[in-house]
């Protein structure tokens, strides 16, 4: 099981938590961490080059350019990647997900906001970018990252909507895999509009979203006292 991660100096006591948990309940998986900058981490450090592409953002955003790593990881020979978001938490095996015939793109529905997010986008469904199952040996052959990039450079709504969550969701939507909703999911966000409503507390992977961190280092504690 390949686990990767995308991150910036910033990141890294998210990265380090996130880490933390996969390894303590999927002793075997491999840790990998993408990014422009070699990193202090334990785990495997693979450098990104993202080319002349111009990652589109604003100074203000809270977000960096290395949120858009992940739409990278398919050109980097991987025959899967299970990626993960730096603020999310592990609270389970991963096994039964790794083992998923996802044909191109595993992800979980948004939460409500995402209703919203489909209809600008005139898609029937929107997915979260904080967990993604990626099928790189066939997303290599669609020209899976080269299309992004392409896309990138003209996409409406602008791509600071949502960043690379947007791009995904407006280029690829009708190749996603929905996975189930237990394994992933927001804190503090609605799901009332979903009937496979699960709570927080039981989803295999927890996101913790917009700023969180608090409650990330609290769970994270509890997490690996267990």
């Amino acid at each position: 099981m390949k686990v990767c991660y995308c991150a910036d100096k910033r990141v890294l006591p998210l990265l380090k938590m996130s880490a933390d948990t996969v390894k303590q309940f999927n002793p075997g998986a491999e840790i990998v961490v993408v990014s422009k900058k070699v990193l202090p981490v334990p785990y495997r450090n693979l450098l990104l080059d993202t080319g002349d592409h111009i990652l589109r953002r604003h100074d203000f955003d809270r977000v960096t350019e290395a949120t858009y790593y992940k739409l990278f990881l398919p050109t980097l020979g991987f025959d899967r990647c299970l990626y993960l978001d730096c603020d999310t938490l592990c609270t389970g095996p991963l096994g039964e997900l790794w083992e998923m015939d996802v044909p191109y793109i595993g992800l979980c529905h948004s939460h409500n906001t995402g209703i919203s997010q489909a209809r600008k986008l005139g898609v029937p469904l929107y997915g979260s970018a904080g967990l993604l199952f990626f099928n790189c040996e066939e997303l290599r052959k669609i020209h899976f990252t080269q299309t992004l990039m392409r896309v990138l450079k003209n996409l409406n709504p602008p791509c600071h909507f949502y960043h690379d969550e947007t791009l995904l969701n407006a280029t690829y939507w009708d190749l996603f895999t929905f996975l189930p909703a237990r394994f992933f999911k927001c804190k503090n966000r609605s799901y009332s509009a979903y009937r496979d409503e699960v709570l927080f507390e039981n989803a295999v992977v927890r996101h913790y979203i917009g700023g969180q961190r608090d409650a990330q280092e609290h769970d994270y504690r509890e997490i690996m006292s267990r």
